[in-house]
């Protein structure tokens, strides 16, 4: 694969939007590490690069329509200038390498949600890209 394309789910824009305006909007130091973070984390992702990312391999509650190959990852970022719970962000997206896209489907952070989103969230975040589950 030389290069995935990255689709931000509409899930993955509203919390990405109701994140920034909790957590960055009015600290500016943590503004600039977490977009500096996330670019990167963009980065690699489109080159498949999972190594390089703090990541696990989850069980989706939509796992078992997956295509074949398809994972379901919750990859770590930690942003210092904001610390505590609200610093361990964490986000759940679809790597699928036969189709070449990663789905971004949902931003959150540790105050949030303390393991993940329901399996409700998820799978609603995952019909918006597919359509079934």
């Amino acid at each position: 694969m030389d290069e995935y394309e990255l689709i931000e789910a509409n899930s993955f824009e509203k919390s990405l939007k109701e994140f920034v305006k909790k957590h960055l909007k009015k600290n500016k130091p943590a503004h600039r590490e977490f977009f500096t973070k996330f670019e990167e984390l963009k980065k690699l992702l489109k080159k498949g690069q999972l190594d390089a990312i703090k990541h696990n391999i989850i069980s989706h509650p939509c796992q078992h329509i997956l295509s074949t190959g398809c994972r379901a990852l919750k990859i770590r970022l930690i942003i210092d200038s904001i610390g505590g719970a609200s610093g361990h962000i964490r986000i759940i997206a679809i790597q699928c390498p036969q189709q070449g896209k990663v789905f971004l489907l949902r931003i959150y952070t540790h105050e949030k949600y303390t393991k993940q989103p329901p399996d409700e969230v998820l799978k609603e975040d995952y019909r918006e890209v597919s359509g079934d589950c």
